[in-house]
C-alpha cells in the first residue's frame, strides 16, 4: 500500500484585482452586480443624492476606474454653463475628473488609479472609493444649481472652494 504525506502548507491562490475589489465591496456591505462586460455596478446614497457607481478593472493594464454617474441630465440650454463649472472644478481637483457628455447631458465623476494586485492594498481602495464618493456628494449640489438655472457657474464654484 502506498501512503502519502499530507502537507500542512496552504496552497497560495492567486487573487485578481477584480477579486480584491469584490471582496472589499462585500466587506463594506455594498450590494453590487457584475454586468455582462465585467463592470461592477453598485449604488450609493450620500448626504445630497443617490447615484450609481461603475467599477472597471483592467487586469492587463493594472487599472481601476471608478465612474459615478449623476442622476441628472443637463439640458441643451445649460450645457455651456455646466461645462464652465466642471472645467473650473477640474482645474482644482487633484484626483479624478468631472465629465459632461455633450450628446446626452450625462454628468459623471471618474477616478482612475494604477493598481498592481500584488501591492495594492484595501486601504488604497478605500481611499480611492471614498475620494470619488465624497467628491460627488459635495460637488453635486453646485452642479444641480447651475443646471437648473439657479446659480451662475462662478458663484457655484466659489461656494465649493470658498466656504
Amino acid at each position: 500500500m502506498f501512503f502519502s504525506k499530507k502537507s500542512n502548507q496552504k496552497v497560495a491562490t492567486a487573487i485578481t484585482l477584480t477579486g480584491l475589489v469584490e471582496q472589499h465591496l462585500t466587506a463594506r456591505e455594498f450590494t453590487y452586480s457584475v454586468l455582462s462586460d465585467g463592470v461592477i455596478k453598485t449604488g450609493i446614497r450620500g448626504n445630497n443624492l443617490s447615484w450609481n457607481i461603475y467599477l472597471r478593472i483592467d487586469e492587463h493594464r493594472k487599472l481601476i476606474t471608478i465612474q459615478s454617474v449623476m442622476p441628472l441630465c443637463v439640458g441643451d440650454s445649460q450645457l455651456l454653463k455646466v461645462a464652465d463649472l466642471l472645467n473650473r472644478v477640474n482645474y482644482h481637483i487633484l484626483l479624478g475628473k468631472w465629465c459632461l457628455d455633450n450628446e446626452d447631458g450625462e454628468v459623471s465623476h471618474i477616478t482612475t488609479q494604477l493598481a498592481n494586485v500584488e501591492h495594492f492594498t484595501k486601504k488604497e481602495l478605500d481611499i480611492l472609493l471614498d475620494t470619488n464618493i465624497n467628491s460627488v456628494d459635495s460637488i453635486f449640489p453646485s452642479i444641480a444649481n447651475v443646471n437648473f438655472g439657479n446659480v451662475a457657474p462662478i458663484v457655484a464654484f466659489n461656494s465649493i472652494y470658498n466656504s
